[in-house]
């Protein structure tokens, strides 16, 4: 009977997951210089996702331009800041959403004026 239940248990946990889904995708934006900007989506998935923002295909890392990009996550919904926004922002942006079940991506573009 024991063995029964692990088995059941194991396939629960498995009907349970899922890839992840976007069920608010980021909406492209048309802004004047020096504006800040903020894109964000909403991600189901189970296990929770794992989320990563790019510019024009390269990861955005909000360490090596301390101010300009603030990541923020936060009850599956996940955002990008893009603080005073100069025309060199002006690119194609892309979430991914990836757990152990796929992964998923959503386009946005943003164009400074």
């Amino acid at each position: 009977i024991h063995e029964h239940e692990e088995h059941f248990k194991r396939m629960n946990v498995d009907s349970l997951m899922h890839s992840p889904e976007f069920v608010i995708k980021p909406r492209s934006h048309t802004i004047w210089e020096k504006q800040c900007v903020r894109l964000h989506c909403t991600v189901s998935g189970w296990p929770d996702p794992r989320v990563v923002w790019y510019k024009n295909n390269v990861t955005i890392d909000p360490l090596a331009n301390p101010g300009k990009y603030k990541i923020g996550s936060s009850y599956n919904v996940h955002s990008l800041e893009i603080s005073n926004c100069d025309f060199e922002d002006t690119a194609q942006y892309r979430v991914s959403a990836m757990n152990s079940k796929g992964e998923l991506s959503a386009f946005a573009s943003v164009v400074v004026k």
